[in-house]
């Protein structure tokens, strides 16, 4: 675009010095040839000049506002594309996401995504903040107040009332004079019913490890009594 830009504006340039130079050489010489009195010639080279000055001027600005509401044209509809672009992106996203104001803690946005995994509508998230999906109130409001960071564990809660494990990414940045918070929230839950079973075995393990120890230290003070 700026690119484009350069070769508009270099363009009105030549345009605007090769009207004036053919300007300035044929109407010099018409003057010349029809005008032979010197104080007359004279008034008439001052009033071409300003009329020269008013022409170019209201033409200059005539080309510049065509050229600049193209340039808006243009530019709103790449700010169109992008923002197709992103709203493609941000409701496809497998996981929650969320745009919350990191002043006011309100949720500005939320996908498909985060609808299906909460159970609220768009109209419901919007009139919510971060702590009201939050099961430890406090910690969200301290991880939406700071920067960007990534949060391995966090429990929430579904507008059902059920409790799950989360995992939270967020990235700080801003926007039109305000901070926002772009968090994407993944949904835990399969992976926290592993590492409880692995951890309920592994406890398992340790007391059968422990009970037979035991064993051993019984059997070896009967083999003792009877020597």
């Amino acid at each position: 675009m700026r690119l484009k830009a350069n070769r508009q504006a270099l363009r009105v340039t030549l345009i605007y010095l090769s009207v004036a130079v053919c300007w300035i050489l044929v109407s010099d010489e018409l003057v010349r040839w029809l005008v032979g009195n010197p104080d007359l010639r004279a008034e008439i080279f001052t009033f071409k000049g300003w009329a020269f000055v008013l022409v170019t001027g209201g033409w200059l600005y005539l080309a510049v506002r065509a050229w600049m509401r193209g340039w808006e044209q243009e530019a709103r509809k790449k700010l169109l594309e992008s923002e197709v672009c992103f709203r493609q992106l941000f409701e496809l996203a497998s996981d929650a996401v969320f745009l919350l104001d990191c002043e006011t803690h309100r949720f500005v946005d939320a996908n498909q995504s985060a609808h299906r995994l909460y159970g609220y509508s768009r109209e419901e998230f919007l009139k919510m903040t971060m702590e009201g999906i939050a099961d430890g109130p406090e910690q969200s409001h301290a991880i939406v107040g700071s920067g960007s960071q990534f949060v391995p564990l966090r429990w929430h809660r579904k507008k059902s009332g059920e409790r799950f494990p989360v995992e939270v990414n967020s990235k700080v940045f801003s926007c039109q004079g305000r901070f926002l918070k772009l968090a994407t929230i993944r949904d835990t839950t399969s992976r926290q019913e592993v590492l409880d079973m692995l951890e309920e075995t592994t406890g398992q393990l340790l007391e059968t490890q422990h009970v037979a120890g035991l064993g051993c230290d019984v059997s070896d003070l009967e083999g003792l009594r009877r020597n």
